[in-house]
């Protein structure tokens, strides 16, 4: 058995391209990961076409291909999987509605998709949530494989820290792909309430060049903090997963107050960092009435939520335990789609 994950990234683009990456690179690897440390032999294929993947099927001897996003053309994907009938393929969503709702590309694809499963052997239209499988197993009638996402907790998470609130500065990180449905302002607003609740100054911590139909948010956020002597917006280019870990270490809180996610890695890489996060209950490994998560369109709750963490370092643990459980939940699931003995 070998599993292959073929995913997109703008490097592998025929004639190059700066973009940085995006957060399936870092999914492909912790899934890798999470397999591989299973004893199951997990490969990666950075592709651009359906002729890209068969390549890396064929050097791979894969028996499995998991696809990561919508990209192929529904001809493209027929006459793939009619190529290799004896290989397994999983076209994975990694969406919510509402985000597939700014590209009405991705929901055609997907629907025709469900269409071609109906009419093939080796192919399985599979999401990430299962909020997203129960919209489309009842709407469609159309069944959907749910495979979450991975993680691996093999970093020593921070017990045992004395109030953060104790500090002069407050380090508030807010991370990821600026875009209107991660609702970075409402977190800004809500950092900047706190810290001013609790008299202290405040550095608040977002990436800057990836602004994905987020125009104007960005400028938004920059006017929030104009002239504010006592609170500082610094700004983070997008880095590799290791140099992120570092910086999200010396965060001591986390934003994601996002109006739609699935798993959100950003959330998941704080948290094993020992760094505590206030979410929205978009975030499906967060029990939805656990202490961290807030109301969206609410800054003054969340700036609240966000004070009684900072006041209790040891809620973090709370939070660890969830990713844990989500993570054990996550590999019995994978093992079973592959077979395995769970």
């Amino acid at each position: 058995m070998i599993v292959l994950i073929c995913y997109r990234n703008p490097s592998s683009h025929p004639h190059g391209s700066n973009k940085p990456h995006g957060g399936l690179v870092n999914n492909a690897i912790w899934t890798l990961k999470m397999l591989r440390k299973a004893g199951i032999d997990c490969r990666l294929a950075q592709v651009w076409t359906a002729k890209d993947i068969g390549t890396a099927i064929q050097n791979n001897n894969a028996t499995h291909c998991v696809i990561e996003a919508q990209f192929l053309s529904t001809n493209d994907l027929r006459e793939l999987i009619g190529k290799f009938p004896n290989v397994k393929f999983v076209q994975r969503c990694h969406s919510q509605v509402p985000f597939l709702a700014t590209a009405p590309q991705d929901i055609k694809l997907l629907l025709e998709y469900l269409y071609l499963q109906d009419v093939s052997h080796n192919l399985q239209v599979s999401s990430n949530s299962f909020r997203f499988n129960e919209w489309i197993e009842e709407t469609y009638k159309q069944c959907c494989l749910f495979l979450p996402n991975a993680y691996v907790m093999d970093r020593p998470g921070t017990n045992y820290l004395p109030p953060k609130v104790n500090k002069d500065t407050i380090k508030v990180g807010c991370f990821g792909a600026i875009r209107i449905l991660k609702n970075q302002a409402t977190s800004a607003a809500a950092a900047l309430m706190m810290a001013r609740r609790l008299g202290k100054n405040l550095e608040f911590y977002m990436n800057a060049n990836r602004e994905e139909k987020g125009d104007g948010v960005l400028q938004s956020i920059k006017n929030m903090f104009k002239d504010l002597t006592w609170a500082k917006l610094v700004l983070i280019p997008w880095s590799d997963w290791a140099h992120f870990n570092q910086l999200v270490s010396t965060m001591d809180i986390c934003f994601q107050l996002s109006s739609s996610e699935t798993f959100n890695l950003v959330t998941a890489d704080a948290c094993a960092a020992g760094v505590p996060s206030v979410v929205s209950d978009a975030i499906e490994w967060v029990e939805p009435k656990q202490q961290f998560v807030a109301p969206i369109d609410d800054p003054s709750m969340a700036s609240l939520i966000a004070t009684n963490v900072l006041l209790n370092p040891l809620s973090i643990i709370d939070m660890q335990d969830s990713l844990a459980k989500f993570c054990d939940m996550s590999l019995r699931t994978w093992k079973k789609w592959l077979g395995l003995d769970c």
